[in-house]
């Protein structure tokens, strides 16, 4: 009946008819990514009490042990400072479940913030584990020519290309893998929360199935070996003003994936995942990703062929991206 209805509207009224229909479409997903802020983010550092727990507590406290973090690596730091943080610092610590300060949770480092934020407004003395002293060489890990460390970087960022078309015969060595995302741990975060995640698929019916739920995989997908799916824990975001930050620092991740992925010669293909809350919803039912994590994208990772063909991608041009100010 729709159909026999539409055939006999005017082309401008059915036209109309579809732009509300897309309109409507739009702000439901809108509505309902805001509802998923509200369910797994905290509610903003304005409200924070004792009664805090779990994420949020740690999303609160990551935040502001990074507060003195930073405040103590400026060079000439203020002193005293960080008057706020350290009423949230001692609220949230004594709300802490014993043991969970250990040698390497944010407890632990809460804790030692704390400690050196007191220890600077005390007597003005900035705690080298917290402020790290480095020397410019152990951060640039500058080579001892310029031409060949510029010639390796533009060959490294030039060479990797989106591969569809992987060598079934040759296996992905998981340590590599493994080697690659621990590398892209070191992608900067908003306050270091570090709310990225992969997960990865690599039997033939699982890779198949998260496969099956992506557009754009149907030509090469019997070719992959391995998938990833990159999330982020929407636990670790709290406040309106933090609403857009998870896909901002899991979009991060993903990139400096991909290169890390590349630097163990492996092939990628990133895989956009700009789909409706009820497929990201069925994802994350069918691939065993938690309720709390959001998608950000999928990786087909592989070795590919000694030849194949890629996309020719071009690039817009340098006038075209950046903007000069003077």
């Amino acid at each position: 009946m729709k159909t026999l209805v539409k055939r006999h509207l005017p082309t401008r009224v059915l036209n109309s008819w579809k732009t509300m229909q897309t309109g409507l479409t739009n702000t439901r997903e809108a509505l309902l990514d805001a509802k998923r802020h509200r369910v797994y983010g905290g509610p903003g550092e304005g409200s924070f009490d004792s009664s805090w727990t779990g994420r949020q507590l740690e999303t609160q406290l990551t935040k502001d042990y990074h507060r003195v973090e930073k405040g103590l690596a400026l060079r000439e730091p203020k002193r005293p400072f960080g008057a706020e943080v350290e009423k949230r610092l001692r609220v949230g610590l004594s709300t802490l479940a014993a043991g969970t300060a250990g040698p390497i949770t944010y407890g632990s480092f809460a804790e030692s913030a704390l400690t050196a934020l007191q220890s600077w407004n005390a007597g003005g003395a900035a705690d080298p584990r917290v402020a790290l002293p480095v020397v410019r060489d152990d951060v640039l890990r500058q080579a001892n020519s310029s031409e060949a460390r510029t010639i390796l970087f533009d060959d490294f960022f030039t060479s990797r290309r989106s591969i569809r078309d992987f060598d079934s015969s040759l296996n992905v060595d998981i340590a590599d893998i493994e080697a690659a995302v621990a590398l892209a741990t070191n992608t900067p975060s908003v306050c270091n929360r570090q709310a990225f995640r992969v997960h990865m698929y690599t039997g033939k019916q699982a890779v198949t199935s998260v496969l099956s739920q992506q557009n754009g995989n149907a030509g090469f997908r019997n070719s992959i070996p391995v998938v990833l799916v990159v999330t982020v824990d929407a636990r670790l975001f709290s406040g309106a003003s933090e609403r857009n930050q998870r896909w901002i620092d899991g979009g991060l991740f993903a990139m400096t994936l991909g290169w890390a992925l590349h630097s163990r010669d492996l092939g990628t293909c990133f895989l956009n995942w700009s789909m409706k809350n009820s497929e990201s919803d069925a994802l994350r039912s069918s691939a065993g990703i938690a309720a709390h994590e959001d998608i950000v994208t999928l990786i087909a990772v592989g070795i590919p062929p000694k030849s194949f063909k890629v996309a020719r991608s071009p690039r817009r041009q340098i006038d075209e991206v950046l903007v000069r100010h003077a």
